[in-house]
């Protein structure tokens, strides 16, 4: 039997496809395999290129990491600023060329050691945990001057972003006339000198008084008080004696008996006059020839009754006070003076006085007098307005304060804005900007202050006209000082090298 062709032919077909399917494969395999070889070899190091670096990495800078907040913060790897938490960022190289090892090694920053966040301690020398509040510790670097000229440990250079960053504002000391509106409280009394005692000249009882009660207004001449007094009765008698003598018509021929008799009348007027008793009211006695009863008291003045110490009834001895009257139209405010009050106190001044009862209202007046002894009790010195009083608004012992326009007298004294000095309670210190340099640099300054101005203080001494001075930023700059551990505002002195760096000694 004879095999059919058709299935041997196919048969040889297959074997040669499947033959040729694996050369293929093996070619693509080999192809690929090829190509992956000679890109790691591409990739790789000859030793040649081992032992020799490229010549550009070598100049490369290591990458540090800094904060936008805080410039000062500076570290290889990334992270968060330990100051303010903000993620930090890459720092931009600060040259544009390649410098020396020696220009490097000048401007690279100096490592002062190692703090916390909290500036629980002075920067130690190894880093690590605060052994204070458990922080991680940052470097802290010594920045360049930056084109200084001085060495001072009192100054702080930064760069124009940190200042911006800072808020940092200076003012120029400036001459200026030192004005102050000072502000006292005190009382209203009555002027001594308008102040007016009435009081029994001679013993008696008081039968009657025409002043009712305190406050009452009397004019001059009004009656005030009708007394019975004995021994003002029997000074009239003898007046009265005295009188009727001078007129008998036997004794006028002798001249010596009519000469003594008129000595004896003069007498009598003297002695009533004396007791109280008015010209008018002695002469109605002698025309009436009639001594009366009771004595009549009348105000010697118009005013206001102020004290009325005596009743009706009351027996009164001589010189004792029945009735006291004041005039109101113008009255005395005191006013008490603090001690950093008194260099702007001056006799003349013009103060402007206002009081609860009358609200809105102004009173003026000017200073007439200062006491020149200090009370005790209050440590203030009292101050005497004269003030007006025409329509009666102002009462005794009111509450008034007093706003007085005060000046310093003399030449413009130096002052500068009330946020520029750092007081510490003993020292004043104010951080001056340092002109002609390179970055932004500021100096701390001792300086002493004189009084209290309206828009700042006045410099005694210690600053120079057209220096600037900051004031707004004062305590970020000194809050860096103490970071570093150089004088500033608490520290006057710096740091001890021993307790700059408490750390171990190797």
């Amino acid at each position: 039997m004879t095999p059919k062709p058709f299935p041997s032919l196919f048969r040889v077909a297959l074997t040669v496809i499947g033959q040729l399917l694996f050369v293929a494969i093996v070619i693509v395999t080999a192809w690929v395999a090829w190509n992956m070889g000679a890109r790691s070899g591409h990739a790789g190091h000859s030793p040649a290129s081992a032992l020799t670096p490229a010549p550009h990495a070598a100049h490369e800078p290591a990458p540090v990491y800094t904060c936008s907040m805080h410039p000062e913060i500076r570290q290889p790897e990334p992270g968060d600023c330990p100051l303010c938490g903000m993620e930090l960022v890459l720092a931009e190289p600060e040259h544009t060329h390649t410098p020396s090892a020696h220009a490097a090694a000048q401007q690279a920053p100096e490592l002062l050691g190692y703090a916390c966040a909290m500036n629980c301690l002075p920067p130690l020398e190894e880093a690590g945990e605060c052994p204070i509040c458990g922080m991680i510790m940052q470097p802290i670097f010594d920045e360049p001057s930056g084109g200084a000229t001085s060495t001072s440990p009192r100054r702080m250079t930064m760069t124009e972003e940190a200042r911006a960053l800072a808020r940092i504002e200076t003012t120029a000391v400036r001459r200026g006339p030192a004005t102050r509106v000072v502000r006292l409280n005190g009382e209203l009394v009555v002027d001594p000198a308008r102040r007016v005692t009435v009081s029994a000249n001679v013993g008696g009882r008081v039968d009657r008084l025409h002043a009712r009660f305190a406050g009452e207004q009397v004019a001059a001449g009004t009656d005030l008080v009708e007394l019975y007094s004995p021994e003002l009765l029997a000074v009239q008698k003898e007046f009265l004696q005295a009188l009727a003598a001078s007129r008998r018509r036997d004794l006028a021929t002798a001249e010596g008996i009519g000469a003594a008799t008129r000595a004896a009348v003069q007498a009598g007027r003297e002695r009533l006059r004396l007791a109280g008793l008015l010209e008018e009211q002695i002469d109605a006695i002698a025309a009436e020839g009639v001594a009366l009863e009771r004595v009549i008291l009348k105000a010697p003045v118009g005013g206001t009754v102020l004290e009325r110490p005596v009743q009706e009834g009351d027996y009164v001895a001589r010189e004792q006070p029945v009735l006291v009257l004041g005039d109101l139209g113008t009255l005395w405010a005191e006013l008490e003076a603090f001690e950093s009050d008194l260099p702007w106190m001056r006799r003349g001044l013009r103060v402007s006085l206002t009081t609860r009862a009358h609200p809105g209202r102004e009173f003026e007046g000017r200073i007439t007098f200062i006491e020149p002894l200090a009370r005790r009790e209050t440590r203030t010195t009292r101050v005497r307005v004269e003030v007006s009083n025409p329509d009666g608004a102002l009462k005794p012992a009111m509450v008034v304060t007093g706003h007085v326009q005060a000046f310093l007298p003399g030449a413009q004294p130096l002052l500068i804005p009330a946020s520029a000095p750092l007081l510490t309670g003993t020292r004043a210190v104010v951080y001056v900007e340092i002109p002609d340099t390179d970055r932004p640099t500021y100096e701390g300054r001792e300086v002493t202050l004189g009084p209290r101005a309206r828009d700042g203080y006045v410099v005694a001494e210690g600053l120079a006209e057209g220096e600037r001075v900051v004031t707004h930023g004062a305590f970020r700059i000194d809050s860096a000082l103490q970071i570093l551990a150089r004088p500033s505002m608490m520290s006057p002195q710096p740091a001890p090298e021993s307790a700059t760096m408490q750390g171990h000694q190797h």
